[in-house]
């Protein structure tokens, strides 16, 4: 059962590092899910805006600008969705190894309870082979009591 008690103890350790990965990986995904949001609402505010001022003052070199910056922005938004779809990615990784690592521990401990109830019935067997073993003893010592007895 030492045994089984160590790989438990291993287990446990894999299972909490796991867990701390995962718990690592949902924070990066959502900090970058966070970062494409705001990137997506600048955007979109900015789109606003720039409507709102070609309206007023149409330039030709204002408007290359706003288009050279909107581009730009747009691209930074699409770099960002690539690296959210990586960091999901490591997000359903990391949450399967943690998985894996809870099903291994989960069997352990189901091993260990298995042998233990195993020693425990194997225990309760020997004591009550015992017991049984005093009492035809004790009927024995009875018998032949009550046998020396009448001789007597």
């Amino acid at each position: 059962m030492k045994t089984v008690q160590l790989a438990i103890a291993l287990a446990t350790d894999q299972r909490d590092q796991q867990l701390g990965l995962a718990v690592q990986a949902r924070q990066a995904s959502q900090f970058a899910l966070d970062q494409m949001l705001q990137l997506e609402s600048y955007a979109a505010d900015t789109e606003t805006r720039w409507s709102a001022l070609a309206r007023v003052q149409a330039n030709a070199e204002l408007m290359r600008h706003n288009h050279h910056f909107m581009a730009r922005l747009h691209q930074a938004i699409g770099l960002q969705r690539l690296t959210l779809a990586a960091l999901e990615d490591e997000l359903r990784a990391a949450s399967k190894r943690l998985l894996a690592a809870e099903l291994r521990l989960a069997s352990l401990q189901q091993l260990l309870e298995k042998r233990q109830g195993a020693a425990a019935k194997l225990l309760a067997r020997r004591e009550q082979k015992q017991m049984d073993e005093f009492a035809a003893l004790q009927q024995r010592n009875v018998r032949s009591g009550q046998f020396h007895g009448d001789l007597a």
